[in-house]
């Protein structure tokens, strides 16, 4: 090669050691250029990708601003269908209104429980005794109460103007979704039917939950008697 160079016309060695810097450098900007683009496109993908996880996470923000502003009806939510059995729930609540509604509630018994596509209910049967137009009223506000009640049977007798009901009702729970949606996955807001729903369901009856505190005891301050 080296004698193929020395074998040249001066003028043709003129010319390539001329053009050799050059040519070096045109391969080494197509060389860099290329690498420089790639890395310039990958940022934008970046760049453009953190747009979109900023304008999800924006968009759930203020969805669920809206929500905090709401959060006496998400309780409600969460206590007309409870995560867990709630037989116990449902039982003071019947006795409440049937209270309220002057009647007499006897004979309460759970009869089992069973899910039916992720929602749970447990049913109860009970006798209610009184006049015919409070049973009436009495079995009306059942479906006004939470948990989610559904009476599913009741037989009702009388006798002299005294009404006797053997009444099955159904309450409903569900457990919480066990998988959270990831930081970045886009939510919904609700639909005005689903905000309706809400609506109906922070109108129901809700139970009063009473909180014991202990009682202030001075204690026996000589508990030998001295």
């Amino acid at each position: 090669m080296e004698d193929l160079f020395k074998s040249l016309p001066g003028s043709v060695k003129e010319t390539l050691k001329a053009i050799l810097p050059l040519s070096i450098v045109i391969i080494l900007f197509f060389v860099v250029g290329n690498f420089g683009i790639s890395k310039i496109n990958d940022l934008r993908s970046q760049i453009a990708s953190q747009e979109v996880v900023k304008a999800t996470l924006t968009q759930k923000l203020s969805i669920l601003q809206s929500f905090s502003q709401t959060t006496d009806t998400i309780s409600a939510a969460a206590i007309a269908i409870p995560e867990t059995n709630p037989l116990i729930i449902a039982s003071s609540q019947l006795k409440s209104i049937a209270a309220r509604d002057g009647v007499s509630l006897t004979n309460i018994k759970s009869g089992g429980s069973a899910a039916t596509s992720g929602l749970s209910n447990v049913t109860t049967t009970f006798q209610v005794d009184g006049t015919r137009d409070s049973l009436l009223t009495f079995l009306n506000d059942i479906e006004t109460i939470a948990p989610i009640t559904q009476v599913s049977s009741a037989r009702i007798s009388e006798t002299g103007g005294q009404a006797t009901a053997n009444v099955t009702t159904k309450t409903y729970w569900a457990p919480y979704p066990s998988v959270i949606p990831s930081v970045t996955q886009p939510i919904t807001d609700l639909t005005s039917s689903e905000k309706q729903v809400l609506t109906q369901i922070s109108s129901l009856i809700q139970p009063v939950f009473s909180t014991l505190t202990p009682s202030a005891s001075g204690g026996n301050t000589a508990p030998f008697g001295q």
